[in-house]
């Protein structure tokens, strides 16, 4: 599509010293370069982990709600009982740093956390699991009114999908995301004031776990399909719609919200949801999510109040026989 690129580009590749001056290149081949990211005017933005390197942990908080841990040493692979339950994404681990993962005694899902086998902390293991108990009954209750609710709303808000300590961190790393340059400009297609990032890694690394909860409370059998997240900005407004055949049902899961000239945080933003040709609003928390047949049921959302954003994944799924993309 730009011969003159192609051509710059084939003889600076066969060169063994290739040097760039754009003051000899010419404006339009600068301009080229630059629109192809061959020619960057500023350093990449710097990385978002997961879990942060740099953030204090308390591994009995972090922990609290775990049923066990499973121990990965820097720089080695993650896990195969871990890998199981992530599935086929990983999350932005930090690089030459150990991570104890956690599972979940409610969710079965797995999480990480830094920890520094060096330092004289307690073993992960033996600190892990003081909130497990009382969170697996408190959610073997939440999924039978799960299962009521589809069956006669056809749909169910499933409260703390993450625990406390793991909603704070997946909130700081999203909204790293957003300070470090990671979401596209908004108008993702959609919605005008928002910006989206297809099967983002960490995020995504929730989604198989996620497939777990759905087989536990809806109505047939389900496998992830693609997942995506999406950054709200103040005056978003999703327009009412069926979703795409890729998307039968669907997890919303909020990751954040905020105001962005203070510290506290607003109330929750109401997804509706068309059933029997009227409205009904469903409020989500952080850490909050609405099950829903999203192929079936019209959703929507009015415009955002001034002054705040919203961060949300929304997490597809399809019956295991489904013969289309799963993208």
């Amino acid at each position: 599509g730009d011969p003159d690129l192609a051509r710059w580009l084939l003889t600076e590749f066969v060169r063994k010293e290739p040097e760039i001056d754009p003051a000899r290149l010419g404006d339009r081949l600068v301009e080229a370069l630059r629109r192809y990211a061959i020619l960057i005017d500023e350093p990449p933005d710097d990385p978002a982990w997961y879990p942060d390197p740099s953030a204090p942990v308390d591994l009995a908080a972090e922990l609290a709600a775990m049923a066990r841990v499973i121990r990965q040493s820097a720089d080695e692979p993650i896990p195969a009982e871990v890998r199981t339950v992530l599935g086929r994404h990983t999350p932005a681990l930090p690089p030459a740093v150990s991570i104890a993962w956690g599972q979940d005694a409610a969710t079965g899902m797995v999480y990480p956390v830094c920890w520094d086998e060096q330092a004289k902390h307690p073993d992960p293991a033996e600190i892990a699991g003081r909130d497990a108990a009382r969170r697996a009954a408190k959610w073997s209750e939440q999924l039978e009114m799960a299962r009521e609710s589809i069956r006669s709303r056809r749909y169910a808000i499933i409260r703390d999908i993450v625990p406390p300590a793991q909603r704070a961190s997946l909130r700081r790393y999203v909204r790293q995301l957003k300070e470090r340059g990671y979401f596209p400009e908004l108008n993702d297609g959609q919605v005008v004031l928002r910006a989206s990032i297809h099967n983002e890694p960490t995020i995504a690394s929730l989604h198989n776990g996620l497939a777990g909860i759905v087989n536990s409370i809806g109505v047939e059998p389900v496998i992830p399909s693609y997942c995506f997240l999406g950054c709200y900005e103040a005056g978003a407004v999703l327009e009412r719609h069926l979703d795409r055949p890729q998307c039968a049902y669907n997890v919303c899961l909020v990751m954040d919200m905020q105001y962005l000239d203070r510290d506290d945080e607003p109330e929750p933003w109401p997804i509706y949801l068309e059933l029997d040709g009227k409205p009904e609003a469903a409020l989500l928390g952080v850490g909050d999510g609405i099950f829903f047949a999203g192929k079936d049921i019209f959703h929507w959302r009015d415009a955002q109040p001034a002054g705040r954003r919203t961060v949300v994944c929304f997490n597809h799924f399809v019956p295991p026989d489904f013969t289309g993309s799963l993208d």
